[in-house]
Order: structure tokens, then sequence, then C-alpha cells
């Protein structure tokens, strides 16, 4: 186990098992995984706090490649970069559970706090996902799970940035359902479309992305598409609604919903 306050500049790369909660990491760097690059090993993070990493690839503060498992409890990042994906944390091929983070002003290609690609399952709460920014996808998130059910709840998504997917980007895969309870997305711009959720293809998304989506008590205000369409809403798959709320969402063409959404259920909107 760590716990300490690490100097300045500091970084790992590591195969083994590692336990570290009550750290502060500042101003790290590395090609991958600013301050921890794990692989093939479990990594438990409680309690930390990462500021100012870089990476000239993917995972501004943090790089998780094929771990057995991935746990995060009350964790910060903030002002991570990187070039590629996850501005503050990549995941790839591990099971993940968040319960506790806040990520802000992060910024990265894919994904500006985190990218989680390949993963199963995935389990995320309690997380505030603020004034991030992606170059192309995913102001918030960037997340393309293999075949299973991805749950995020009980989390804010606010002051976001992308050109696709401000909010929330999610990568369609079939057989893949999405779930997504209690989250607040509000005042998140994409250039593109879907200012708040998108439902599509891979290749676009201002909010969100993926084959099958499931969303109770979600609440989208304030999103905005700037050229594109579904400020709101934009989707050509298909989506069970029940419980909420869609207010003062902008874009060029369907401020609330748009697109050629092929199933749409709703229920107490």
């Amino acid at each position: 186990m760590l716990s300490a306050a690490l100097k300045k500049g500091q970084s790992w790369s590591s195969t083994h098992s590692l336990e570290i909660s009550g750290t502060t990491f500042t101003g790290n760097s590395a090609a991958s995984g600013g301050t921890i690059a794990s692989l093939n090993s479990y990594l438990w993070l409680g309690g930390v706090v990462a500021i100012d990493s870089r990476a000239t690839r993917a995972g501004g503060a943090f790089e998780i490649r094929s771990n057995y498992v991935l746990n995060v409890t009350n964790c910060t990042l903030l002002r991570n970069l990187c070039t590629g994906e996850g501005g503050a944390i990549f995941i790839e091929s591990t099971p993940v559970r968040i319960q506790g983070l806040m990520a802000a002003n992060n910024t990265g290609r894919h994904g500006g706090a985190l990218a989680v690609v390949g993963a199963s399952p995935v389990h995320m709460r309690a997380m505030l996902l603020r004034g991030n920014a992606a170059v192309e996808r995913g102001g918030a998130m960037y997340l393309s799970s293999s075949r299973s059910i991805d749950a995020i709840r009980d989390s804010q998504m606010v002051g976001n940035l992308a050109m696709e997917g401000s909010g929330l980007y999610l990568v369609p895969a079939d057989g893949l359902v999405h779930r997504l309870s209690n989250i607040q997305l509000s005042n998140n711009t994409a250039h593109s479309d879907g200012g708040g959720i998108e439902v599509l293809t891979p290749h676009t998304g201002g909010g969100v992305s993926t084959s099958h989506l499931q969303m109770s008590m979600m609440q989208m205000r304030g999103n905005l598409a700037e050229t594109g369409g579904g400020g709101g809403i934009f989707s050509s798959s298909p989506i069970e609604c029940a419980d909420c709320i869609l207010d003062g969402n902008n874009a060029l063409y369907g401020g609330s919903q748009a697109g050629p959404v092929s199933t749409l259920m709703l229920s107490q909107w």
C-alpha cells in the first residue's frame, strides 16, 4: 500500500498489484499514464488526487490495460492532459467499479476525463465530471465496452465540451445495454450533434451513442448542439426513458429531440 504525498514528477509503471490511498500526485508525465501505468494486475485507488499530469499518448494521469479489476473510491482528478484517449484515465479490457469521483478540467482526444474501451462489466456511480474537454468525442466520458451491461448512476456531467458527445459518448456494440439512472447532464456543448444525449453510431454523438439505452430519472438541461441536431437527444437506436426531464436544450434542428429513432419508449416525461 502507498500512502504519501509524492514529489513532483514521480510516476510508476507496474505489473504488480497496487493499493494506493490518501496519495497526491502532481505534475507527473510519461508517454502513457502520466502518473501510473498498470498492466495485467489489480489496482485500487482510494482518496487519490492527481493534478497536472501529462501523457503524450493515452491516460493523462492513469493508464490501465488488461487488469483483473480497477476499483476507484473518492478520488479527484484535476487538469490532467493527454493527446490520445482519456484525459485523466484510460482503461482498456478491465472490469471497472467507480464509487465517488470528481474529475474537472481534464483534456483528451476521446474522453476528456475518462475513456473506457473493451471493459466488462462497468459500474460507476457518484461522479462529478465538470468542465472537461475532448478534441473529438466524449467531453466527459468515452465508453466503448464489450458485450455486457454498463451501469452509470447518481452522477453529474456539467459544462463539458467536445466535437461530438459533449456529455457522454457511448459506442455501440452488439448485445450491449447501457443503463443510465439519476444523471444530470447540463450545459454541455457539442459542436456537432447531440448536446445532451446521442444514440447513433461510433462516429457521432453529442451526448451518448450506443446500441440500446435504458434511462430513468434523467435530467438534461441547457445542453447545446451547435451545428447539428438533438440538443437534448439525437438517436437512431432503441431508447427506453422513464421519469426524464429535457429542458432548455438547443440545436440547429431538434432542440429537444432529433434523429431517425428506430424505437423510442417514453413514460412520465
